[in-house]
């Protein structure tokens, strides 16, 4: 599920390739189907107008014509079991179901780097840095790395993001860049410090698995959701988490 930059729409599809995608208006409650086909991915881009579908070829639909407006070389098909876009809404990362992450730059609809794989493990989660120069990658082991765009490259820190005990489901970094949260399937939610990889205060806990997070517009506050069917909101002063152990 991706929603627009404006916040007035969001993108959902089901687990079949095959399922059309349903494209919500938030402030209406209306959705309408749209259907392009079989494809592994897609993600909403710009104001809700437009979205790019990892089909075969990899192509820009218009979601109120249903018409192609951007097509990659042909041939070049993007297998995406997850997806993420970058902050300036020019890049998008994509991993397919072997693990090789790869960067798209949306104008051309064309690869710019990748596929890269030198993490172990089977990739959980992405989230583009907002520079847009790094990707923070979350793994079935635990652990999250942190993978140079341009290069592939792994970028070594002291400490190493240590903590998690099973999958990481979810990274966001903070808009400034300068902490990484993340959440697992042994129910915590962790914040790290980006240049050294060293956890910032205790974690904070659901009643269960956590799904996802995100950091507020003004990086003081972390949404997150769990299967304790709850929806929290966590306070970050003098860099403590409320709500932690």
């Amino acid at each position: 599920m991706t929603i627009s930059r404006d916040g007035r729409r969001f993108l959902a599809r089901g687990t079949n390739p095959d399922n059309p995608l349903l494209l919500y208006d938030i402030e209406t409650g209306t959705s309408m189907a749209f259907n392009i086909g079989y494809n592994f991915g897609t993600i909403l881009l710009h104001d809700g107008k437009s979205l790019l579908a990892f089909s075969l070829p990899i192509a820009v639909w218009d979601t109120v014509t249903g018409n192609i407006t951007k097509a990659g070389q042909p041939g070049l098909y993007g297998e995406a079991a997850i997806a993420n876009i970058s902050t300036d809404r020019k890049k998008v990362a994509s991993v397919s179901s072997d693990g090789k992450v790869t960067i798209w730059d949306v104008d051309s609809v064309n690869i710019i780097g990748g596929p890269y794989r030198n993490h172990k493990g089977t990739v959980k989660s992405i989230a583009f840095s907002p520079d847009a120069t790094h990707l923070a990658i979350g793994l079935s082991t635990g652990c999250i790395v942190l993978m140079e765009c341009d290069s592939g490259d792994l970028k070594p820190t002291p400490s190493g993001f240590e903590g998690h005990k099973d999958w990481v489901n979810s990274v966001a970094f903070s808009p400034d860049g300068k902490w990484l949260c993340s959440e697992s399937e042994d129910g915590t939610i962790r914040v790290w410090d980006v240049k050294t990889g060293h956890m910032l205060a205790k974690p904070a806990r659901h009643q269960g698995k956590v799904w996802t997070v995100s950091f507020s517009v003004d990086g003081r506050k972390i949404l997150s959701n769990g299967s304790d069917r709850t929806v929290r909101v966590w306070v970050i002063e003098d860099i403590k988490v409320s709500g932690g152990e």
